[in-house]
């Protein structure tokens, strides 16, 4: 419910440590995922990862799931499926 504006804040605030982070399900197990860059966007689109928000969108760009070291979206992408993931 939290605005995009406010949840980008909230990760640049706690970057790198102690970090932002959410819980997510990939493949039906449910995962950490720490995000260390985001941005505001007014649009979805298909070949990012976006968070809906309460206003506007969070694109996330740098990001880390529990066991796996810190990537870039594009490439978490490359090794699962966007729609293998639930917020």
């Amino acid at each position: 419910t939290k605005s995009a504006k406010v949840l980008h804040n909230l990760v640049r605030a706690l970057a790198p440590h102690p970090g932002a982070w959410c819980e997510v399900q990939v493949k039906g197990d449910k995962k950490r995922l720490k995000v260390y860059e985001a941005e505001v966007v007014d649009a979805q689109n298909e070949n990012d990862l976006i968070v809906p928000c309460g206003q506007q969108y969070l694109r996330l760009l740098t990001v880390q799931l529990e066991g796996k070291p810190k990537m870039s979206v594009c490439d978490f992408l490359r090794g699962i499926s966007a729609s293998q993931i639930i917020f």
